[in-house]
């Protein structure tokens, strides 16, 4: 008898059976992977090899036709002040119109080397297309004026070189330093590192001691400051100056009012952890 409420009936299948996966490898993929590039990397080749010559020729025109014949228009300075801007600038001989080429750029940097001895890193160079000469060049940084039997002033620069002041306002706020050992007529033109190292330690211990004067032999083995009214600090060895500055100025609030001055506080044997206080002979 049948099932009238039945609408829909489908046999039973037997169960899919699922092929197995081999583990043969695939080489047919990576080896057209290896072909395109290969055939790519021959078309790049190939068209450097026929437009390599193209290109040094039109390198080699533009050499010759073009930067070569560079012609100066206008002048550019920068990384110094308006003064010596302008004497850079007054320097310059080049007019409009004239053909300046990679050696004259050269011999202008040595030139104004050789003018201008308290600047530093002088590089000259032409605008590509401008016409513009560019000139920048860094001042040197002076940290101390030096004393000596010239007929001018000297600056000693951060990095040793000594140089006549550029001007008087530009030293006013340096410190005089005196080299006692150096003879009448040397001409000192730069001064070792070591020397500029000490003359920045005794600047960075103004806050305790304030003088006006240093003495410093040429090798920076020695220093001593002259103070405000005559009074000497005797560094000796030039070492430990930080400690060497804090206990001079503890001697020097003890002696001012108790020894008569001017005096000289000694602390050649600081070292040994002694520290003299002595009258000075008139």
């Amino acid at each position: 008898m049948r099932n009238k409420n039945l609408v829909y009936y489908k046999k039973t299948q037997p169960p899919e059976v699922k092929r197995k996966r081999t583990n043969r490898p695939n080489i047919i993929r990576p080896v057209i992977i290896l072909v395109v590039l290969f055939l790519l990397a021959g078309s790049v080749c190939y068209t450097v090899y026929k437009a390599a010559p193209r290109v040094k020729a039109k390198i080699i025109n533009f050499q010759v036709e073009g930067y070569s014949n560079w012609h100066y228009k206008t002048l550019e300075v920068s990384g110094l002040d308006a003064a010596h801007a302008a004497l850079f600038t007054d320097a310059v001989s080049f007019k409009a119109g004239d053909k300046v080429s990679t050696d004259d750029c050269r011999k202008l940097e040595k030139r104004l080397s050789n003018l201008f001895v308290d600047v530093k890193d002088i590089k000259v160079k032409r605008g590509l297309f401008t016409g513009k000469l560019r000139i920048s060049a860094k001042q040197r940084k002076g940290v101390a004026v030096l004393s000596g039997p010239w007929a001018v002033l000297k600056v000693i620069a951060s990095d040793g070189m000594v140089y006549p002041v550029f001007e008087a306002q530009s030293a006013a706020s340096l410190p005089v330093v005196v080299i006692p050992d150096i003879n009448e007529g040397e001409d000192l033109s730069k001064v070792s590192k070591e020397f500029v190292q000490l003359v920045d330690g005794i600047n960075a211990v103004k806050k305790d001691i304030d003088f006006k004067t240093l003495y410093i032999d040429k090798e920076a083995r020695s220093a001593k400051v002259l103070l405000e009214g005559g009074n000497i600090i005797d560094f000796g060895k030039a070492d430990n100056l930080a400690e060497k500055a804090k206990i001079s100025s503890k001697i020097l609030d003890y002696g001012n009012g108790k020894v008569k001055g001017p005096f000289t506080v000694n602390l050649e044997y600081y070292s040994g952890g002694k520290a003299y206080l002595v009258p000075q002979k008139n």
